[in-house]
């Protein structure tokens, strides 16, 4: 305490050994420290780290664990849209005997923005404005994305960029974008390197890509 003289009553004030004897207890069972580190270890989440990232994750509602499809990235397979499967000559087929998905867990940093984004989602409207400020908290930095609203009680989640699976996880199972009761949800990637373009671009040639719409 900085102002322990103010705590001592008047008829003790001038008591030299008193105040003395209060002043030591003050200056070693100082709990500055202890409260300091508290705040910025757990309290802060901004700060916290590790194991109090986790309780915030009990508070808000948010695991730092996530389910993702085990889809066999390197096997031969058919094109998903995900860039998870490979040709020919290029990866073996699946044995059959994998888990359907697979736990990933996420470092602080990236759980720390996910916690952010569910603390916001906790309070914010459902509207096109504030589901498209979420979307961009979380996955700005990694190009345009936004909320559409289709008609008929339904949206979509639109990336004009491909999702990568842990991506995909949060979007559909960490429970942190939220959507309107009795809507329905879509997810709309965008792969500008699948669209018909010129030599030079990044796009497919005739007969392999489509138009940009």
């Amino acid at each position: 305490m900085q102002n322990v003289q103010q705590t001592i009553i008047s008829q003790y004030a001038q008591s030299g050994i008193i105040g003395q004897l209060i002043e030591d207890w003050n200056e070693d069972l100082d709990p500055t420290a202890n409260v300091e580190s508290f705040y910025y270890n757990v309290w802060n989440i901004l700060t916290a780290q590790g194991t109090a990232l986790d309780n915030w994750g009990k508070i808000l509602g948010v695991s730092r664990n996530l389910q993702i499809p085990n889809n066999g990235s390197g096997q031969f397979g058919f094109y998903d849209g995900a860039n998870d499967w490979v040709g020919f000559n290029q990866g073996p087929m699946n044995s059959g005997n994998s888990a359907a998905t697979q736990t990933i867990t996420l470092p602080d940093a990236e759980y720390l923005q996910l916690l952010l984004t569910k603390a916001a989602a906790n309070i914010c409207r459902t509207t096109i404005q504030g589901l498209s400020r979420l979307v961009q908290n979380l996955f700005g930095s990694f190009g345009p994305c936004f909320v559409q609203d289709i008609g008929n009680m339904q949206m979509s989640y639109v990336f004009q960029f491909q999702l990568t699976p842990v991506q995909r996880a949060i979007v559909t199972s960490s429970g942190a974008l939220p959507h309107p009761t009795g809507v329905g949800v879509y997810i709309v990637t965008f792969d500008p390197t699948a669209q018909f373009a010129f030599n030079g671009g990044t796009g497919q040639p005739m007969g392999q890509g489509i138009f940009n719409t």
